[in-house]
């Protein structure tokens, strides 16, 4: 009697083990398709904009979950779709998107006060007593201005796209497997961008990187230029492909900037940059689905980035155009100049 009681309590008790297994698992499967079902419908909690998460009273904040929009302006291809931004929204990005270009254009006014300065230093007594050779040092120097000076403009206005489409970003409420987070899940430390925008980047910043790094190089050659005061600006980051698209993933995790001017951080803490570079690495296999175009959005939005003055073509660029399309601008150029011909002869006096 007393075996025939052990095995019943041992049946009991392996059947209470097996349907408190299955509540488990029954639990977990809930929790699953919960989770499941909020990652389907995104959320509205971005880490890159949390100054601006819904319950803060003093300024514009994004709603807390994503709705269907039709009217927005600055991002339109957030418009038929549900999504993290609104019209009211788009005051404060209008905001952070004017604090950047200011940004950048006290990058240009400040290499051109340190050109100026360097032209009062030319006729200055410190000038005249130093050396020749070191004359010919400062002069180097000062005549590598004009050539960064005259082409930033493309490459300043291409970073602007990206800060656009960085801005537009808070429009998405998919952005989980965009961003990759802290061990915390709480901050943002790198943006998974695709690959293509770093040539985008590149592609638009390689004339004005070949000259800044000269440039660079002729103030580091030079004593007398030790003496100017004014400030110079760290144009390193142009000087390579990864160093543009480090500077700008760096800029990318403060997209709403602050209003008083900062010098951003453009050199990660050592280590850094080869951990989160990885990341990246890895997440371009993720899908393109799950990575972010920054330049392609930003040139899709409505934020005006086309803030500085650009250089014409060069020369070798006519040349590429080649083909059809040179033959057609031909067409073009020879009719412009048959018509001004006709017109001349018709008003010739009889």
């Amino acid at each position: 009697a007393r075996a025939s009681g052990d095995r019943g309590s041992e049946a009991t008790a392996a059947m209470a083990a097996s349907t408190a297994a299955r509540l488990r698992l029954a639990s977990l499967g809930a929790l699953c398709c919960a989770t499941l079902a909020g990652a389907g419908s995104g959320d509205c909690r971005h880490p890159l904009f949390t100054t601006h998460w819904a319950g803060k009273s003093d300024i514009i904040h994004l709603p807390s979950e994503p709705s269907m929009q039709y009217d927005l302006s600055l991002c339109p291809m957030y418009n038929g779709r549900e999504a993290c931004c609104n019209t009211a929204f788009e005051a404060e990005q209008n905001i952070a998107f004017d604090r950047w270009v200011a940004h950048f254009k006290l990058v240009k006014e400040n290499l051109h006060n340190f050109q100026m300065e360097m032209e009062a230093l030319k006729v200055s007594r410190a000038y005249v007593e130093v050396s020749f050779i070191e004359k010919a040092l400062f002069d180097k120097a000062f005549a590598s201005f004009n050539p960064v000076l005259d082409r930033f403009g493309t490459c300043f206005d291409t970073l602007l796209e990206f800060v656009a489409g960085v801005l537009c970003f808070a429009c998405d409420p998919q952005w989980r497997g965009k961003v990759v987070l802290d061990d915390q899940g709480l901050s943002a430390i790198a943006l998974r961008v695709h690959d293509s925008q770093n040539d985008d980047l590149w592609g638009s910043c390689r004339q004005f990187g070949a000259v800044a790094d000269d440039l660079v190089a002729r103030i580091v050659d030079s004593s007398l230029v030790k003496s100017v005061q004014s400030r110079f600006e760290d144009l390193r980051p142009f000087a390579s492909r990864i160093g543009v698209a480090q500077y700008m993933a760096d800029n990318s995790l403060v997209p709403m900037r602050p209003p008083a001017e900062q010098v951003l951080r453009v050199e990660p803490e050592e280590g850094v940059f080869q951990e989160e570079g990885s990341r990246r690495l890895q997440a371009t296999s993720s899908g393109a689905e799950m990575l972010l175009f920054p330049v392609r959005d930003g040139r899709a939005s409505a934020f005006e980035c086309s803030i500085f003055p650009r250089m014409a073509l060069p020369s070798g660029a006519a040349k590429a155009l080649g083909g059809p399309a040179a033959r057609s601008l031909w067409i073009v150029l020879s009719s412009l100049v048959a018509g001004s011909v006709a017109v001349a002869t018709a008003l010739e006096p009889p």
